[in-house]
């Protein structure tokens, strides 16, 4: 059931949204502080010109972390200065006497190469595109969600980069790696296509890219990987930050994690005592190199529709869910042939000795066969997989028919 707005805050609302709107802000800005405006009126108890700042300080109380409290009041603030300004609906403005909130500083979690790796392994060629995207390009799932081959453009180098539509209509360009401008190109559309046209949704390639990787990492951990690499390659902060499409490097700051080797060379700078020799580690070996991008067969392929209207992916394994081998078929063997061959004996003797003349009728001149598939003979009694023979060899595995005939 949706609660309607209070009558005094309907037409107010109405016209801010608008104003936003003609101001160029981007739909996720609007949407987020309609979201914040709307709940603050269904508990504010007093119209926009009767709100107080104790009003506002009371709702921002009620927020459950500082980067929702900071969006709130960001609302808060556009909204009364629109409010006061322009629509002139009141003299003084509540939200001015807000204090400031600091911005939160997560600490950076990029997502281990290793995990990355086992997930390209385990992941269909248009999974593969979207976690190189993230993880080689910095690119966010909303960018992804948007490739398209004609975004792919020659650059100085000899190169190929790719035009990134980001947030509130900035385009940037990066170039692209090899393989994955290939596979961008060979599209011939959008990379990504949606079920009823235009691409796909955000939600799509974050659900993609967090089933594969472990617990805790998502495509945004992609992001913190390529700005730590980046960083720790180029000591560039500023090339940095316009890479991942950042307005300031202060965001970019808390994407990049330190490097522990630059760490380590600070403390051992900064030693005056005489320290113990240790013994070098054992360099690791290089790790095997992950598969690289292809070009992406037609997701609706992969896409059905239960009776119940959710959505069923399919993979390469021909499974929904991924983690469950592929079938494995059975072949006729040496074992199953002999053992189809009593059987087979055993309901002749039967059918003989009971029905007889039923059976004689229905066969007529031709004699009666008795046909056993190998593989779920195979998968019923657990015989042992061995050599092809027979029919199996001519029909390839899985076709296995072991038969007996009866005159």
């Amino acid at each position: 059931m949706t609660c309607e707005l209070p009558e005094a805050w309907r037409e107010p609302l109405a016209a801010y949204f608008d104003y936003l709107e003609a101001m160029g802000y981007s739909p996720n800005t609007i949407a987020s502080r309609r979201s914040h405006m709307r709940r603050f009126a269904m508990v504010a108890g007093a119209s926009p010109a009767e709100v107080a700042t104790k009003d506002l300080v009371r709702a921002l109380g009620r927020c459950s972390s500082r980067e929702y409290k900071k969006g709130v009041k960001n609302s808060f603030s556009s909204f009364f200065k629109w409010y006061s300004r322009i629509e002139q609906g009141r003299e003084d403005n509540p939200a001015e006497a807000l204090p400031s909130i600091r911005k939160p500083k997560p600490k950076p979690t990029p997502c281990p190469d290793s995990a990355i790796r086992d997930a390209l392994q385990r992941a269909t060629a248009s999974e593969r595109l979207m976690i190189l995207l993230a993880a080689e390009c910095g690119l966010r799932r909303a960018e992804i969600a948007q490739v398209h081959s004609r975004d792919v453009v020659a650059d100085s180098s000899g190169g190929k980069s790719l035009i990134v539509h980001g947030k509130g209509d900035k385009q940037r360009i990066i170039p692209l790696p090899g393989d994955v401008a290939a596979a961008i190109i060979a599209s011939r559309g959008y990379v990504f296509p949606g079920r009823f046209g235009g691409h796909v949704e955000v939600s799509y390639i974050g659900k993609h890219i967090s089933r594969l990787l472990p617990d805790g990492y998502t495509a945004h951990k992609l992001r913190h990987r390529f700005a730590t690499v980046a960083y720790s390659e180029s000591h560039d902060m500023l090339g940095v930050s316009k890479a991942l499409g950042h307005a300031s490097t202060e965001t970019t700051m808390a994407y990049t994690a330190l490097p522990d080797g630059r760490l380590r060379g600070l403390v051992n700078a900064a030693t005056m005592t005489e320290q113990p020799s240790t013994p070098e580690p054992p360099k690791p070996a290089p790790p095997k190199p992950a598969p690289g991008a292809s070009p992406v067969e037609d997701t609706t392929a992969q896409v059905r529709r239960h009776r119940n209207g959710k959505i069923h992916y399919g993979y390469e394994n021909g499974h929904g869910d991924r983690r469950k081998a592929p079938r494995k078929t059975a072949s006729s063997s040496v074992e199953v042939e002999r053992a189809s061959g009593i059987i087979a004996g055993i309901l002749v003797s039967m059918l003989q000795g009971e029905i007889g003349p039923l059976v004689d009728m229905v066969r007529g001149d031709d004699p009666l066969s008795f046909h056993i598939p190998a593989e779920a003979f195979v998968e019923t009694w657990h015989i042992p997989r061995t050599g092809m023979h027979g029919e199996a060899a001519r029909h390839g595995p899985g076709h296995g028919c072991c038969s007996r005939e009866a005159s």
